[in-house]
């Protein structure tokens, strides 16, 4: 396991080498951002899986601000052994989830199969760990993604099908395709992620 000290200065590294990727490509707008941005960190999640997914259901289409203030308010009943909590769904909705999101949320926490160490999923394969979260309703391709980046640690995610990607993407990247995008920079897309979404705040 690599010490806090080795990780701070990998993420340095990472930002260094996207500045050599951007200007090598000729980047030149999203290579002033970089100039002027600090090297991003890959926070990772150190909860279970079943936890994690619940916390990206409860943010689906919802502003930052209100899918934080969801999350805070149900966080609790999610956490604390809902399990042996028979009255999870009305918990559920009281803190202000939909009846589907509640749905979706249960089924995923009774899931045996979503409580397993983190190393497990590392081990079982990218192919097996999509088909694995997909075969839950309310879990599609982006939030697929997000589970790579922020609970596996991933850094090579670029989520195409992420509105502010998107939008970022063309800001910095005019008529050049997400594909050819994620080319360029790969191993480090998810670090590109991170300042894509940082350029939109």
């Amino acid at each position: 396991m690599k010490s806090t000290k080795s990780l701070k200065m990998e993420y340095k590294k990472i930002h260094l080498d996207l500045l050599k990727i951007s200007k090598k490509n000729n980047h030149s707008s999203f290579l002033n951002f970089l100039k002027s941005s600090p090297p991003k960190q890959l926070k990772v999640f150190n909860g279970e899986l079943s936890v994690y997914l619940s916390k990206a259901i409860v943010g689906q289409q919802l502003s930052t601000k209100a899918a934080k203030t969801i999350w805070e308010r149900a966080e609790k009943f999610i956490i604390n052994h809902p399990l042996q909590n028979r009255n999870l769904e009305n918990d559920l909705r009281e803190s202000g989830l939909s009846q589907k999101k509640c749905e979706y949320v249960k089924n995923i926490l009774i899931s045996n199969t979503l409580q397993k160490k983190k190393n497990y999923y590392k081990t079982i394969g990218v192919e097996a760990f999509t088909n694995l979260l997909i075969s839950y309703k309310g879990i599609g391709p982006w939030t697929v993604d997000m589970a790579k980046m922020f609970f596996l640690g991933d850094e090579n995610i670029l989520p195409k099908g992420d509105l502010g990607i998107k939008r970022a993407c063309n800001n910095f990247f005019p008529n050049q395709a997400l594909e050819s995008i994620e080319k360029i920079y790969k191993p480090f897309n998810s670090y590109l992620s991170l300042n894509l979404w940082d350029s939109l705040d």
